[in-house]
């Protein structure tokens, strides 16, 4: 299947889902808030920064798991959320879109050991300098996707800004 189609199916999975296409599914998680990032946009900048070159995706913070499905149409992709709810959500996407690629771990990214990962995808709430200060701290050597407006990474150098339409993405190394 062609990496159109897959994501095809996987927007109108998503779109039946929310039964929406503009408004912006959000809610308040045990450790912030959650919502959801635009398919349409996150499928571009994944073809437009080669995400088929890289061994392993990590979504911190997946909620219902739209950006690891589309992430797996390109390399194996894995959400991490802590909102049982939502990883529910996300697993039940990835068996009925059958996902081969993709998979949910129900826990905090901050405790588990996402640093065999080249490459680590957060659409933060607050700033997110636990999770930066974390992979410096490991010497971690992938990059950080950063979706969405944010305070850059202290320490961090700015590799590239993507935008689609209203949407941005930065990629930070070490």
């Amino acid at each position: 299947m062609l990496r159109s189609e897959e994501f095809r199916k996987i927007y109108r999975y998503y779109a039946e889902l929310y039964k929406i296409h503009d408004e912006v599914p959000y809610r308040s998680t045990s450790v912030g808030m959650w919502a959801v990032s635009r398919p349409v946009s996150i499928y571009y900048f994944f073809q437009k920064l080669n995400l088929q070159g890289r061994r392993l995706f990590i979504d911190a913070g997946s909620g219902d798991g739209v950006v690891v499905a589309v992430a797996s149409i390109f390399t194996n992709a894995v959400g991490i959320e802590i909102d049982p709810e939502l990883c529910t959500l996300a697993a039940q996407a990835y068996r009925t879109l059958d996902l081969a690629n993709a998979s949910v771990i129900c826990g905090n990214y901050l405790t588990l050991n996402i640093y065999y990962a080249d490459t680590i995808y957060i659409y933060p709430d607050k700033p997110f300098d636990p999770l930066a200060d974390l992979l410096k701290s490991k010497n971690w050597s992938g990059e950080l996707w950063v979706y969405g407006l944010h305070f850059p990474p202290r320490g961090w150098t700015l590799r590239a800004t993507e935008t689609a339409g209203r949407d941005r993405l930065c990629v930070y190394a070490i």
